[in-house]
Formats: structure tokens, C-alpha cells, sequence
């Protein structure tokens, strides 16, 4: 994946804007947890930072009492860190969410909303950036399914993101999109196939250090075709397992280009008020153009990431879990481990978290 998109993107935070009944439905999930690289460096190069951290994430829909197919909706998030303020995130994006038509075999669905947000920026294209920045955000948001039959269905979903920061020159565009087509074999069991796209802007390229005569502008594309399988084994557990296959693209000038292969293969486990998961994510990224190491051109540059998560929950009540996330986070290149310039560096990173989840 290239530095400058946000990991975890996903076509699927429509999903959250639309309740399955007409009532208020709200989401809250609080945890304290400790990351034990924050800046995702190379020890051979620097020593790591290591932090505690409280965030806490909501989402709530309320349908309008003049209109049902029409809702009020709000999306938030607060990251905290103990020593390390000048990394804090949030985001507090009040929308509207509406569903024009909802039919046997069709619906579609729209939303818009906008707010206020800090995020951690990339400055010189820094693996993890080093400083959050305050900005405002406005987005807009799609959702169309259409059946075909009692067991398969198309979905297009996608959305429209712009961020404007107010003390540095990184406003972007974000358009994103997803399609995909849907088998459902049982209720329990489905196989997907489909294609995800997204386009990034940068009217005034964030700080390059790399390469010096590039463009002032930044336009840049990712495009991966993906097959997922989801299978219920029996016995509570459940598996899940998904390839993907595509591109990066600097429509600018290409020197970010690059060619990308990952996949994803999860089980979980539920057993009363017990619930467990684990799951990995492996991908592979070589670069077309992209030096392994800054003034070298003798080699281009190669990553490989791996992310492996388990979680554990536990049911209290009907609206009440608690919670528990270990995560690690792996990095590998072909990058000189012991230079500071290095383009990108090796990195490992553990992440875990303990909290409690409300659902109403």
C-alpha cells in the first residue's frame, strides 16, 4: 500500500449509516490500550517509542419523524495518547443518510455529512507521520443493491471524501468505490467477487525528500480485483478467506507505481457470551520506479506487510461486552536496514487494547 492512503480504507462505512429498524440505534466502544512503536522505526536505526493510548468510537442513526426513509446520523472518534498529545486524532462528523427506494429485489442509499477532524499528516513521505493537524472534512456516500434471485446480488457502494487542514498545504480529494457480485449458498456460506478503486489529489504534494524533481501536484489511483469466501464450519466457528490482486498508480509522474498482491484469512469462534477471532494479512508491494534506498538506483523498492489480530469478547448483558485486541504489525523491505535514509524501514509493531462496547 503507498504511505500517502490511509491504511484500513474500506468501501463499507456506509454500512454503519443505515439501522435495520426504525428506531435510534447508537454504537460505543471505549479502550485503553499500549502501542509499543508509535513512530514505526527500525530499532537497528533508532530506538522505538513505545505509549498508552484511550480512545473511544461512536455511531449513531435516528430516523426523522417526518420521514422514516431519512435519518440523522453522526460518526466520532477520539484518539488519546499519555506522552505523545501532539499525536492525538479525532473526528466529530454529524450527516444525513436517506434511502431513496427500497424495493424486493433493489435499494439505494445516499448519505452526506462533514465536521471537524485531526489526523497525523505525512510529511517527506515518513512511514508513520510525526505530528497531527487540525482540518475540516465533508463527504458523500452511495450504497445500491440489486438481487438477482433468491441467492445472488450485485453491490455498488463508493463515496466522496475532501480534507482541508488548516495550517498545512495537504488538502486532498479522496473517490472511492466498490463493486462486487454476491453468492449466498445457505445463508451461512458466500463467495464474492469484485473490484475496488480508489483516487487521491493533492493540489500541493506533501513534502518530498525522495525526489526532489517531482511535480508539485500529486494524483494518485489504487485499483485491486478481490475473491472472498466465507464458510460456516460448524461447531461455532466460521472462516473467512479473501484475495486481492492490483496497482498502484502516480498519474503525476509515476514514480510511486507499483504492483500489489494480499489476502486475508480469519476464524472465529462463538460459544454462549463468548466470542473469539483471529486473523492475518499478508500483503507484497513492489515498486516500479521507487528507489529501495534514497541516491541509490541499483535496486527498486520491495515491502512486505504483515498484520495478524485476535480478539476476545464477552457478552454482559444484551447492549454490554467487554473487550479485548492484540495486534502486530510487520514490516519488511529491501531497504538498507542500517541507513537513516532509507526509503522505507523494517518495523515491528504490538498493539493491545482492553474495553467495553455499548449497543442500543
Amino acid at each position: 500500500m503507498l504511505p500517502f492512503l490511509s491504511r484500513g480504507e474500506d468501501f463499507q462505512m456506509i454500512d454503519s449509516f443505515f439501522p435495520d429498524e426504525s428506531k435510534t440505534q447508537i454504537e460505543v466502544e471505549s479502550a485503553i490500550g499500549y502501542r509499543s512503536n508509535v513512530y514505526e522505526t527500525n530499532q537497528a536505526v533508532e530506538p522505538s517509542v513505545g505509549d498508552w493510548f484511550w480512545n473511544i468510537r461512536t455511531e449513531l442513526s435516528h430516523p426523522l419523524a417526518i420521514n422514516s426513509d431519512v435519518s440523522v446520523t453522526f460518526l466520532g472518534h477520539w484518539l488519546q495518547y499519555f506522552n505523545l498529545p501532539q499525536l492525538n486524532d479525532y473526528l466529530f462528523q454529524p450527516g444525513i443518510a436517506w434511502k431513496v427506494f427500497d424495493e424486493d429485489d433493489s435499494s439505494l442509499e445516499l448519505s452526506i455529512g462533514g465536521g471537524a477532524f485531526r489526523e497525523r499528516i505525512f510529511l517527506q513521505f515518513q512511514n508513520a507521520p510525526d505530528n497531527s493537524v487540525p482540518g475540516l472534512t465533508g463527504s458523500a456516500g452511495w450504497k445500491w443493491t440489486k438481487g438477482l434471485g433468491d441467492e445472488n446480488s450485485l453491490i455498488w457502494s463508493g463515496g466522496v471524501n475532501y480534507q482541508y487542514f488548516y495550517n498545512q498545504p495537504q488538502n486532498n480529494l479522496t473517490v472511492s468505490t466498490e463493486a462486487k457480485w454476491v453468492h449466498d449458498f445457505d445463508g451461512k456460506t458466500s463467495l464474492e467477487f469484485g473490484t475496488q478503486w480508489a483516487g487521491q489529489h493533492y493540489h500541493v504534494r506533501p513534502e518530498d525528500s525522495e525526489s526532489p524533481g517531482n511535480p508539485a501536484p500529486l494524483t494518485t489511483i489504487e485499483g485491486r480485483g478481490f475473491c472472498r469466501y466465507k464458510v460456516d464450519i460448524g461447531a461455532g466457528f466460521t472462516a473467512e478467506i479473501s484475495l486481492n490482486l492490483g496497482g498502484n498508480i502516480d498519474a503525476t509522474n509515476g514514480y510511486y507505481d507499483a504492483w500489489a498482491i494480499g489476502g486475508e484469512a480469519a476464524l472465529h469462534w462463538e460459544c454462549g457470551n463468548w466470542k473469539l477471532g483471529i486473523g492475518a494479512e499478508p500483503e507484497y508491494v513492489w515498486f516500479l520506479n521507487r528507489p529501495a534506498d534514497v541516491g541509490t538506483a541499483d535496486k527498486k523498492l520491495r515491502t512486505q506487510e504483515y498484520v495478524m489480530e485476535c480478539s476476545v469478547e464477552y457478552q454482559l448483558t444484551e447492549q454490554v461486552s467487554l473487550v479485548g485486541r492484540f495486534a502486530n504489525h510487520l514490516q519488511i523491505t529491501n531497504s538498507d536496514q542500517f541507513s537513516p535514509n532509507a526509503t522505507l524501514q523494517s518495523f515491528s509493531d504490538n498493539t493491545i487494547s482492553f474495553g467495553v462496547s455499548l449497543s442500543y
